[in-house]
């Protein structure tokens, strides 16, 4: 059986290159923006970055909502022929980025801005970016001001310009084996938002062997990967054993380009694939109140979050009282995960060593 799996890797990397701003765009953006409370993203879009429609500031001030609701659209600024510009107001440990409507207007992933490399600082106020899961950039703010870079691509340098065909993809799966359970895999991805996982039929191939299917319907170059039917959380998925032997949670599947419908086999059944929480019960979900405190090593910077998935990883801040970090009342469940950081930035962060 022809394997599919992916390894993600979402190393940190820092912005390197640097170039002069054109002759006045800065004070043109002090002009027209309120850069002492604001982010002012302001951006030249060059080579595969292609721009034939709508562009916005989505970021952590919206909520990461895949909606475009509430979220400040780029405009071209005045005097200065393909640089777009747009703010939002900061607040602690923003974090944003540009995203290209749909040719229909509506929201995708797809069209965000492309990784580390595609970005080039423009000017003296230098952005946090780092390498996010899937070929995008992750981009946080720390102090209000105008940001200028150029991008040079698009997520995967896609582009919203181009049709992207749908077909029907057959998922059929071979899950790692998982004695006395009775729960069913699901196929998660692109193609429902990663909202909800559908469960996949049981079926039998030609030699009897148990598998599961399940028809999408979506575009080229999306991804989709499974977990445990009936879970809201990632608590049970499928793991894969790298050469060391460490067990490490499967990459993304990415729908292949065919030139029509088609069946995708993946087989996980032999040893080096498991089940997150194999013959064990998953872990429960239910969102409890808590108050969230954490004695931190010495010298804390000013500014700390916990961030996790009960946030969607977007950042909580924390209050510092006689030496203990706090903050009351957080919804998390047994499920979640969690880190602690200097607001903002991932390049200061608690490690074990």
């Amino acid at each position: 059986m022809k394997k599919f799996y992916a390894f993600v890797a979402a190393a940190l990397m820092s912005v390197s290159l640097f170039a002069e701003a054109p002759a006045g765009l800065e004070a043109a953006l002090a002009e027209s923006y309120d850069v002492q409370n604001n982010v002012v993203l302001c951006v030249h879009f060059v080579g595969d970055a292609t721009v034939c429609g709508d562009v916005y500031f989505v970021g952590s001030f919206s909520g990461w909502a895949e909606s475009f609701d509430g979220c400040p659209k780029f405009r071209e600024v005045n005097g200065f022929a393909g640089w777009y510009a747009a703010q939002a107001p900061f607040a602690e440990g923003f974090q944003g980025k540009p995203i290209h409507a749909k040719a229909d207007g509506s929201f995708s992933w797809d069209y965000q801005t492309g990784d580390v490399n595609a970005w080039t600082q423009i000017g003296e106020n230098a952005a946090n970016i780092t390498a996010g899961y899937d070929d995008e950039a992750n981009v946080a703010f720390n102090a209000a001001g105008s940001y200028i870079y150029e991008v040079s691509y698009w997520k995967k340098h896609k582009t919203a310009c181009t049709i992207v065909p749908k077909h029907n993809y057959t998922i059929i799966l071979y899950a790692p084996v998982c004695e006395d359970t009775d729960y069913a895999p699901a196929v998660i991805g692109d193609f429902n938002g990663w909202s909800e996982g559908a469960t996949m039929n049981a079926d039998f191939d030609e030699d009897m062997n148990l598998i599961y299917t399940y028809t999408i319907n979506d575009e080229e170059q999306h991804s989709f990967k499974f977990r445990q039917a009936g879970i809201s959380d990632w608590s049970n998925q499928i793991q894969v054993m790298d050469t060391a032997g460490n067990w490490s949670d499967c990459g993304n599947i990415e729908l292949p380009v065919v030139s029509g419908d088609t069946t995708l086999v993946i087989d996980y059944s032999s040893e080096l694939y498991k089940w997150t929480l194999c013959g064990a019960a998953p872990l429960d979900t239910t969102p409890y109140p808590v108050i969230f405190m954490a004695e931190l090593p010495a010298g804390a910077p000013a500014a700390v979050e916990v961030i996790g998935t009960f946030d969607g990883w977007s950042g909580t801040a924390l209050e510092e009282i006689e030496g203990v970090w706090g903050v009351m009342l957080l919804d998390i469940t047994a499920a979640d995960e969690f880190k602690i950081r200097e607001a903002g930035t991932w390049d200061n962060q608690i490690t074990q060593r």
